[in-house]
């Protein structure tokens, strides 16, 4: 009696595992073999790579401009055709205007609000960004680079090895909090403060954030089947703490100020001009995490990325290094918006790093209405999701010859060398990062800082493997480099 309702409960779920596995098959779009119940993720659930070197690798398992994978349970389609995903990002910007991430409506933010609501809140806090803005920022970037400096001095006068991975982050979330939010966190100082300590839950290396981590970008329908919340409730009421905490302050104080903050204020009022609603505590706390993850880890990863290669190519160190002695030496020492855009060979040397090294190595997109593949049959169906894998496309050699090489010169004009299609770190269209030359501009100020006064020496090799609890690359055991101080003529006449 017992044995047929259970014979049937399985045949139920055959069938129905079946359906979905077969999903690419019956659509008749070239795909990779899933493994059931890991899709094509089985790496990534057993917690043996990132997500960006996973989607690296089935990027390398097919040679077809479009290929269906299942990223676990859910059918989606990896864009192996660098052309196409820019115009996908940009031109055709209309039928994928979503990026099909997790949005949880009570805590959306910019990142994965969907179109209308995106916009208006995109319009709000784009002015916070423009270069006029960056401008005002610089002499507290160099405020907080003071105190970076004398943090490492002790370090550098004794030659240590110094892990630059965590004191870049705190140094980053400093500038943020200061710049965007209005406050002193002083992490470097004060490595205890929450601000910091609290965020690192984000990226510990742990089972629940990995699970986090993969379902907020490949399967993003988890958090409706099993109520998990996308971040954990500690680090939520602190950031609804810290929003409520600054919001009163400004009050109090009768305190408005032109930054990222009083844009969120502004924000959490409702305009009934332009029919917006206002956005909640939980929101505005949201936008503030979005912000604090993509500035600290991105960021700061650039740095030490940056040095990090600097140290395994001394060539390219000794070039970068003579133009910003020779640069500040024009300038009298100063630092600001203008002398950091004319350093040519600085820009390239981000622009490497951010090749190898993308701010996030794949992004998201969702079909948002049926789309016609240019010169091709295929029909890309409404709530498709897209996988555009970034580091991927600079790990290509028809894209960038010789993938694996530090090679700043392939971005100087006299000797271009790669495709402009497959280079988009921070993305590209509307939905660009909003923040990309904040981020660009405090890398470019912190190296020119650190290579002014110090001297860097490798203590790993040149081959670095990836923290697995993240999206944005990190380095699983860090970046430890040997520092000294810089004790030639040019650096002295700057100390």
């Amino acid at each position: 009696m017992f044995l047929l309702p259970i014979a049937l409960l399985v045949l139920v779920s055959f069938f129905g595992v079946w359906y979905i596995f077969s999903y690419w098959k019956r659509y008749g779009l070239p795909h990779l073999k899933p493994e059931i119940p890991f899709g094509n993720l089985r790496a990534l659930l057993e917690r043996r790579q990132s997500i960006g070197v996973a989607i690296s690798e089935l990027y390398r398992q097919s040679a077809e401009q479009l290929v269906g994978v299942y990223l676990f349970f859910k059918p989606a389609i990896l864009v192996r055709d660098a052309g196409l995903a820019k115009q996908i990002m940009t031109s055709d910007f209309a039928s994928f205007h979503d990026r099909g991430t997790w949005n949880n409506p009570r805590s959306s933010n910019v990142f994965s609000l969907p179109l209308r609501p995106w916009k208006q809140v995109r319009h709000v806090l784009s002015p916070c960004f423009t270069p006029g803005k960056l401008r005002l920022m610089i002499p507290t970037v160099l405020d907080v680079g003071k105190k970076l400096e004398d943090y490492l001095s002790e370090s550098a006068e004794r030659g240590e090895i110094v892990e630059l991975r965590d004191i870049c982050t705190r140094y980053v979330l400093d500038i943020i909090a200061l710049t965007m939010l209005g406050f002193d966190a002083d992490t470097l100082n004060h490595p205890d403060h929450p601000f910091y300590t609290i965020g690192r839950e984000l990226v510990r290396n742990s089972f629940l954030n990995n699970i986090r981590t993969a379902a907020t970008f490949l399967f993003p329908e988890f958090y409706k089947l099993t109520k998990i919340p996308s971040i954990s409730p500690k680090l939520s009421r602190y950031l609804v703490s810290l929003f409520n905490e600054q919001s009163d302050f400004r009050e109090r104080n009768n305190v408005s100020r032109k930054d990222f903050f009083q844009s969120l204020l502004d924000l959490h009022q409702e305009d009934r001009e332009h029919n917006r609603k206002p956005l909640s505590v939980q929101q505005c706390a949201s936008n503030i995490n979005v912000f604090y993850i993509a500035g600290s880890e991105t960021t700061g990863g650039t740095v030490i990325f940056t040095l990090h290669e600097l140290t395994h190519h001394p060539e390219v160190m000794e070039k970068l290094v003579n133009e910003i002695d020779e640069t500040l030496e024009r300038s009298e020492g100063l630092i600001d918006y203008d002398v950091i855009k004319g350093m040519q060979y600085l820009d390239v040397c981000v622009k490497e790093t951010l090749r190898k090294y993308p701010g996030l190595p794949i992004l998201n997109r969702k079909c948002t209405q049926d789309y016609q593949v240019p010169n091709s049959k295929v029909i890309i169906r409404k709530g498709t999701q897209l996988i555009i894998p970034l580091l991927a496309y600079a790990k290509d050699e028809r894209y960038f010859p010789e993938p694996d090489k530090y090679s700043p010169e392939r971005f100087l004009e006299e000797s271009k060398n790669f495709v402009d299609d497959a280079y988009t770190p921070f993305g590209d269209g509307p939905r660009q990062c909003i923040a990309t030359q904040m981020g660009i501009v405090i890398a470019k100020i912190t190296l020119v800082m650190l290579l002014s006064k110090f001297r860097f020496e490798a203590t790993q090799g040149p081959t670095l493997e990836y923290a697995v609890s993240q999206v944005p690359l990190g380095p699983k055991h860090g970046i430890k480099l040997r520092i000294f101080r810089r004790n030639d003529n040019k650096a002295e006449k700057r100390g």
